[in-house]
């Protein structure tokens, strides 16, 4: 029974354990991964809401408006305040596309004139939905990458944010406008916050349920001593009054075998045997008073009495 308690206990400390790890893993793996999820939605709802913002900007700075996508025509006032986007905000990139997909303006100029044949631009943009993607590019790849990332270390990849916002008139869609910004200095200190604030949220939560489990399992110990207690009174009670049925049914028995006994001898005889039974543990001698009362005489012995 010992054996079988110990290889109890060692299987739930066993368990613990497993379950400790595999609770510290997961925390890790949320830790470490949902950071970059979370922050990734974060920042494709606000750079959707700073595109449409941009593409106020820009139609109302147009001298034509929206129409310019229709007829293709800036002036030169157009031209310099687009070109002028690019140094005095975040995006790095941007273009001016037609409803068929083609690059009519671009502040890269090696851009214009191209058409764009994904799907994408079809299926989502043509019928007036955003279009965001980000993507992971070298450094020489961002326009003016010491203007616009504030990190100066050519060597890692930078995070690019890449969305096209539709520019609709009366339900119609007349093109569409494409942004570019870098989001790799943003997205990293957003990750690192999330990743602080979510580490001291989980320490925190794993710090109550230790406690808890701590705690349960102290007063599981205290309970389960209270009861090994209580199982051993109960046990020795039950053992003093079996021994004394026992003793009961030897002193019933010794008193039927003393009324059959046919002499002294015999009488004594089952004395000697019975104490041997009732008092196992003592040793003992009868004495009788002989006829003239003067003298003890020793008629029976039990266990070495």
């Amino acid at each position: 029974m010992t054996d079988f308690k110990r290889s109890r206990s060692a299987l739930k400390g066993l368990a613990l354990v497993v379950f400790c790890i595999a609770t510290f893993a997961g925390v890790f793996g949320l830790v470490t991964m949902a950071p970059t999820v979370i922050v990734d939605k974060m920042l494709e709802r606000d750079i959707k809401t700073q595109a449409h913002l941009w593409e106020t900007r820009v139609i109302t700075r147009l001298a034509a408006g929206k129409s310019v996508f229709e007829n293709r025509w800036l002036t030169e006032i157009d031209k310099e305040f687009l070109k002028n986007i690019t140094l005095s905000s975040d995006i790095y990139r941007f273009a001016l596309f037609t409803r068929e997909g083609r690059v009519f303006w671009s502040s890269n100029e090696d851009e214009i004139g191209r058409t764009i044949s994904a799907s994408f631009f079809a299926d989502i943009i043509a019928t007036g939905e955003d279009y965001y993607t980000h993507m992971a590019v070298r450094p020489s790849e961002v326009d003016d990458f010491d203007l616009h990332a504030v990190a100066r270390e050519e060597g890692g990849l930078r995070e690019v944010a890449e969305i096209f916002t539709p520019v609709v008139r009366n339900g119609e869609v007349l093109g569409a406008i494409e942004f570019f910004t870098d989001i790799t200095d943003i997205r990293n200190t957003f990750i690192l916050r999330v990743r602080i604030g979510l580490g001291v949220i989980c320490a925190t939560v794993l710090g109550l349920v230790t406690a808890i489990v701590l705690v349960i399992r102290r007063a599981n110990r205290v309970a389960v001593r209270r009861l090994n207690a209580q199982t051993v009174t109960e046990r020795e009670l039950l053992e003093a009054q079996l021994q004394m049925a026992r003793e009961v049914r030897l002193l019933g028995e010794l008193n039927e075998w003393l009324q059959s006994s046919r002499s002294l001898d015999e009488l004594f005889d089952m004395v000697g045997r019975f104490m041997t039974h009732i008092l196992p543990v003592c040793e003992g001698s009868v004495y009788v008073y002989s006829n003239s009362r003067d003298v003890l005489d020793g008629w029976a012995s039990w266990n070495g009495g």
